[in-house]
């Protein structure tokens, strides 16, 4: 046996594919959107001509072996950063209007994910808890359980409620 730590593996046996790691590469990121599948890093680069000169590093990311339809340039200034994104928004690379924008930090996306997932209602798509059932926020602490949907402490909630029976005369119609 070695000492060499497994591989990670899947429910089906399939090591997992690494999808959208993008490593941090230094100077200023700019995120080019809406990218055909068939753009690869260098035509992302040739697309940068604007500021080629200040062009550190192109990545176009992929999901597998396919493109995800983005990818990041790094540039080596702030003004270039700028420039690219007032030159190049919504201009076309190989048939489609790319998007250029400055990107924004991991831990500003990630916080930004956080703050939407918190916004979010708890439950099932909107709908009110089971009586009895505990919420996901309810059980993390963050939400009280009087939200106006207080329980009947009597048996007669638990019971199902009868339907009425229809009479033979509006049947025979």
């Amino acid at each position: 046996m070695s000492d060499a730590p497994a591989a990670p593996v899947t429910e089906n046996g399939v090591p997992p594919v690494a999808q959208e790691k993008v490593e941090e590469a230094p100077g200023f990121k700019v995120f080019a959107g809406n990218l055909a599948y068939t753009t690869t890093d260098e035509g992302l680069k040739a697309f940068f001509a604007p500021v080629a000169s200040d062009i550190l590093s192109a990545q176009v990311i992929l999901r597998g072996t396919r493109s995800a339809g983005y990818g990041f340039v790094a540039l080596a200034t702030a003004e270039a950063a700028q420039k690219a994104v007032d030159t190049l928004n919504k201009t076309e690379l190989d048939g489609r209007p790319v998007i250029i924008e400055i990107a924004k930090p991991s831990e500003q996306k990630d916080k930004e994910k956080k703050e939407k997932k918190a916004k979010r209602k708890p439950g099932r798509r909107g709908s009110k808890a089971v009586p009895g059932e505990v919420s996901e926020a309810e059980a993390n602490g963050e939400a009280s359980k009087t939200d106006g949907a207080a329980v009947p402490e009597s048996d007669e909630a638990a019971k199902p409620k009868k339907k009425k029976k229809k009479s033979a005369v509006s049947r025979a119609f």
